[in-house]
């Protein structure tokens, strides 16, 4: 079976190389993918001229972070067991 590689952090900060299947490389990269979105919602503020249109656009810009963080909140949830068993087997190995 193929598997494909990603870097994990631990407990103790250290990057991790581990390899992963398909399916759970592919809900990491949704993960990465949707922090990356939302750091630039942060970051990022729509410009509208209108004063009538801005308080609109201000409201869309909440909904949609809102949005966003629910949507990375229930994929970490998902993927915290992911994590979890590789950095359990990367301690493991330490131990021996």
């Amino acid at each position: 079976m193929n598997k494909l590689k990603v870097l994990f952090r631990d407990a103790e900060g250290n990057i991790v190389e581990e390899y992963v299947l398909p399916e759970e490389k592919i809900d990491i990269d949704k993960e990465k993918k949707l922090q990356r979105e939302l750091e630039f919602f942060k970051t990022n503020k729509t410009r509208t001229p209108d004063r009538g249109e801005e308080a609109n656009e201000e409201e869309k810009h909440k909904t949609r972070m809102k949005q966003l963080q629910k949507k990375l909140n229930n994929i970490k949830e998902s993927n915290k067991s992911i994590k979890e068993k590789y950095i359990e087997r990367q301690n493991t190995k330490r131990t021996i």
